[in-house]
């Protein structure tokens, strides 16, 4: 317990100042995330925890936060096999809130520079929905002590019957590339019938940021994310892509995942 505490005191909290995104280097992207899901209720989720790094880090630590509906498995949390003789520490702050912390005494590197570093469990409980898992307070330490994050992003988890609206699958739709930023982002559909369709966006609140009204043919269709109107003033983050058609006897529904970076 005393190692530890000395690491997170020099390791991850010696650093004067946080260096976030383009301070480091203009064109480096560091983001950690939550795997989105779906499940059953009262179920057992394997939740996916990854790194995507164009620069070395040795250590990392977040906290995570559950729903109230929802229970963390005890003792599920495991690194994966980008590890490099790291150790892993799991506090329990409270009953909805973990706190995760990864690192070195050799301050090894993690190997690669995407996909999964950790993974946990968590029983999904009885009431259906759609849930958010909260990363909280990240940190991704590179060897000189600094925080090298860029963008933490939720994760988002559907559980039971949740109504209208239903993520798309990769057949159906996606956006490329992701994350990605607004004037490089591009989303693909695949569209059963031609028609109007009405795209909205909202973020990860649920507030509207923008709708707009746009005809498209059946088939593959692609639409770049900077021509949608009102696109360009959004800040990084994490938005979800809605699109329905509606006529005298049919409703699509669609909705995908954006994850803008700057």
């Amino acid at each position: 317990m005393t190692d530890i505490k000395g690491f997170l005191l020099f390791k991850l909290f010696a650093s004067v100042f946080f260096i976030l995104g383009n301070v480091v280097g203009v064109y480096a992207q560091n983001i950690i995330r939550i795997s989105d899901g779906t499940a059953d209720l009262n179920d057992t989720i394997l939740v996916s925890i990854q790194i995507a790094n164009d620069q070395a880090f040795i250590a990392f630590q977040f906290d995570i936060a559950i729903p109230e509906s929802f229970t963390y498995v005890e003792n599920s949390a495991q690194l994966s096999n980008r590890e490099s003789g790291h150790s892993l520490s799991v506090i329990k702050v409270s009953d909805t809130l973990f706190r995760f912390l990864a690192f070195s005494m050799q301050n090894s590197a993690f190997s690669g520079d995407s996909g999964e570093v950790m993974r946990i469990e968590l029983h999904s409980g009885d009431t259906p929905g759609i849930y958010e898992l909260e990363l909280n307070n990240a940190v991704i330490s590179d060897p000189s002590s600094h925080n090298i994050l860029n963008l933490a992003v939720n994760g988002v988890w559907t559980i039971g019957a949740v109504g209208f609206w239903e993520f798309v699958s990769p057949e159906m739709g996606s956006a490329f590339p992701n994350p990605g930023s607004i004037n490089e982002m591009s989303v693909k559909l695949n569209i059963s019938k031609a028609a109007l369709y009405s795209i909205l966006l909202t973020n990860s609140e649920g507030k509207v940021c923008t709708s707009r009204s746009i005809h498209f043919h059946s088939g593959r269709n692609c639409v770049r994310v900077e021509d949608l109107a009102g696109f360009k003033d959004l800040r990084p983050g994490i938005y979800f892509l809605s699109m329905a058609r509606t006529d005298m006897n049919a409703i699509e529904n669609k909705q995908i995942k954006l994850i803008l970076t700057d």
